[in-house]
């Protein structure tokens, strides 16, 4: 590591791997902080440290835990159910390779391992055909790599951050009360809570890849002047799949988010949804981005007063919705792709009269669906998936149909019977007449296979 100082400070990273965490960086100097491998992708700052002189015997190998922690509390108790596994930290990687925790000895299989507190002991049934001291074997034991904050003109550049050990619902890396705020080039992988956390202005994220994360890749609150660009969040939440934790607060999830652009994006095969906007959600552009193949909803747009733009996105292949909505205003669909997502294309949902305070100016907000149009986009969904759908009432629905436009739509289904009002089933021809919304539209019945 070289720390050059003058005109502000960059801290130069040579290839390795950086076994240390800041927990909270501080600098009342004002000036420009960089970061910075000298190498693109061959600085590790990691989390988790060499473990070795294993005691191994039957199949299985020991070594002495230092580390209380258990699971964390669900703070939400009484309320959604987070399994114990998704609310723990512990990793063990061994040559690279992420091992599956379980919580007894007797359900150890190969490729897993245990933690027994009371005992003092973390215990691992290695992989087949390794040998625990002839491997590489790391074990996550800091609970943060980077913690920013209060700061302003920070770069981050080309650095690996990885294994980190944060408590649940915490980040490896939080960017915390920050302004102008550089990451590009950096990877946020396989630690065991979330990625990456935001919370400031003028955060610029540039092709930077956030996979294979215990929970979300990226997660952000109170954010405003963000750019997300040519980055990834893709096979996030393996922990939380091990907990039955897949959705409720995590899926790459932005709270209170004002003037967002996410751009040439990658979203694909997270254990939850692909992207989430939620609470007071101000000018955010979603475009040209691929949301695909998640567990659950491609995107989900909550309780956003707008204006929001979704443009030139392909969402498709998700295990439920390819777009979910819940009380959100000012909202522009256009030349989408939103192709055969298990349970339809768009579902229209949430509760009414939603009310909460906009957190840059403190105006009380009170919000329902209205104003939204559609046009050129492409909507397809295979068997009885639905192309629209929703839980309102029908004075709500009504209510949202006066206030909206949808036009030149193509619509593929396979059935005819693939619009469903409040308590209907209508062809496309009936949507037409009961919604007077798709005159210049056009709908085909898709065979099976297709």
């Amino acid at each position: 590591m070289s720390r050059q100082t003058g005109a502000g400070t960059r801290i130069n990273l040579h290839n390795g791997v950086y076994r240390e965490g800041i927990d909270r960086f501080i600098d009342s100097s004002g000036q420009l902080i960089v970061i910075e491998a000298v190498n693109v992708g061959e600085a590790i700052v990691s989390g988790a440290d060499v473990f070795a002189d294993w005691t191994c015997s039957n199949g299985l190998c020991e070594h002495h835990w230092p580390h209380g922690w258990g699971a964390d509390q669900n703070p939400w108790e009484g309320t959604v159910r987070i399994g114990e596994l998704a609310r723990r930290r512990e990793m063990v990687v061994v040559d690279g390779v992420n091992l599956a925790q379980v919580l007894s000895r007797g359900a150890l299989e190969p490729g897993a391992f245990y933690v027994d507190q009371a005992s003092s002991r973390l215990i691992v049934r290695p992989p087949s055909g390794s040998s625990l001291n002839d491997s590489l074997v790391e074990v996550a034991v800091r609970r943060h790599l980077l913690r920013m904050q209060g700061l302003s003109d920070f770069v981050i550049r080309g650095v690996r951050f990885q294994h980190a050990a944060s408590a649940f619902r915490r980040a490896a890396v939080e960017i915390v009360d920050q302004n102008d705020v550089t990451i590009e080039d950096s990877w946020f992988e396989w630690n065991g809570q979330v990625g990456l956390a935001l919370k400031g202005f003028r955060l610029n994220i540039r092709n930077t890849v956030m996979n294979n994360n215990g929970a979300s890749g990226i997660g952000g609150f109170q954010v405003g002047d963000v750019l997300l660009e040519e980055s990834e969040t893709s096979f996030n939440n393996w922990r939380g799949l091990r907990g039955g934790f897949t959705g409720w607060d995590v899926g790459n999830k932005i709270f209170a988010a004002h003037r967002v652009i996410v751009r040439r994006h990658t979203a694909m095969h997270n254990e939850s949804r692909g992207l989430w906007f939620d609470i007071d959600i101000v000018d955010v552009v979603v475009e040209d981005s691929v949301l695909s193949d998640n567990r659950l909803d491609g995107l989900f747009l909550e309780k956003a007063q707008g204006p929001i733009v979704v443009r030139d996105n392909t969402i498709s292949c998700n295990g439920e919705s390819g777009i979910l909505t819940s009380a959100l205003n000012d909202f522009l669909l256009e030349r989408n792709r939103v192709e055969f997502n298990a349970t339809g294309a768009v579902k229209i949902s949430g509760s009414f009269d939603v009310r909460f305070s906009d957190f840059e100016t403190g105006e009380r907000l009170l919000l329902n669906n209205s104003e939204w149009t559609w046009r050129d986009n492409v909507f397809s969904v295979a068997g009885r998936a639905p192309l629209v759908t929703t839980t309102h009432g029908e004075s709500r629905w009504r209510q949202l149909i006066a206030t909206s436009n949808f036009e030149g739509n193509r619509y593929l289904a396979g059935t005819a019977e693939a619009f469903r009002p409040p308590g209907e089933r209508l062809t496309f021809s009936q949507w037409q007449r009961s919604t007077g919304q798709d005159r210049r539209s056009r709908f085909t019945v898709i065979a099976p296979g297709r």
